[in-house]
């Protein structure tokens, strides 16, 4: 976005965003549905609420989740969000939804349409699908070879430490964490064009967010939640290696 003439800052979790709206005047907001300490929902309503020193309680707030299901738009509407943007992120599709909020301060067409688009491809997401499909994520990138291979050396070292997380809470049997877990694996497979990654988060993050809801301790459940568990694991070896493979033909090609 520095590209496009924006000037940006990023920030942790939703506490960090509220206190950066206390000491700077933003003209718009990104904001993860998904972050620790305070979520992107909680930060919200208390940006709305007008907290004390907060200096713009009505900048626009654009919502950014990794789920596509229907009612999620509606309830980041609900909170106070101005607008919603399911990942994976085209960066094309992000730039118009900036630019109409900060043009006309209303929704750009681009952006209504995103969420029907999401869904009508949902219940088949992941089935048959590459483990790593460079085409998508150049065509989401603008054809920015310089980014892919910046967000290709980010995950690459993310991911496998994503997943000890995700282990290490299975492990302990603790649902919250594991869901949380589970979420950032599904965002980073989206962002890195890896759709059996992200349909496996999202599969494994709603049966905890169901365990959790029903406090049930089944012994079936948590089988199913670790079947979940190393199938994403083997997902993770092959893109790792495919990843890998993707940089070594980039640096050939450029010496």
């Amino acid at each position: 976005m520095s590209k496009a003439g924006y000037k940006v800052d990023t920030v942790e979790n939703g506490a960090q965003a509220v206190q950066a709206l206390q000491t700077f005047h933003y003209d718009l907001v990104l904001m993860d549905c998904q972050m620790p300490i305070m979520d992107g929902y909680e930060a919200t309503r208390t940006i709305r609420n007008s907290s004390p020193g907060n200096l713009n309680k009505d900048v626009p707030i654009i919502a950014m989740t990794a789920y596509a299901m229907k009612g999620d738009r509606e309830k980041c509407l609900n909170c106070g969000m101005n607008d919603y943007l399911p990942k994976p992120m085209h960066a094309e599709k992000v730039l118009k939804t900036i630019e109409a909020w900060l043009t006309t301060g209303s929704a750009s067409e681009t952006s209504a349409n995103q969420t029907e688009d999401h869904l009508e491809d949902q219940n088949d997401l992941g089935k048959g699908q590459k483990v790593y499909d460079r085409n998508d994520i150049l065509e989401r990138l603008m054809q920015n070879e310089a980014m892919v291979q910046r967000l290709i050396e980010r995950y690459r070292e993310s991911i496998p430490l994503q997943l000890l997380d995700l282990r290490q809470a299975i492990s302990d049997r603790d649902i919250k964490a594991a869901a949380q877990a589970a979420h950032i694996l599904a965002g980073s497979g989206a962002n890195i064009s890896c759709k059996r990654l992200h349909a496996a988060g999202l599969e494994l993050e709603e049966v905890l967010d169901d365990l959790r809801e029903s406090k049930q301790q089944e012994e079936d459940i948590w089988g199913a939640i670790e079947r979940l568990q190393k199938e994403i694991s083997n997902i993770i070896d092959q893109l790792v290696s495919q990843l890998d493979a993707s940089t070594a033909r980039i640096e050939s090609s450029s010496s």
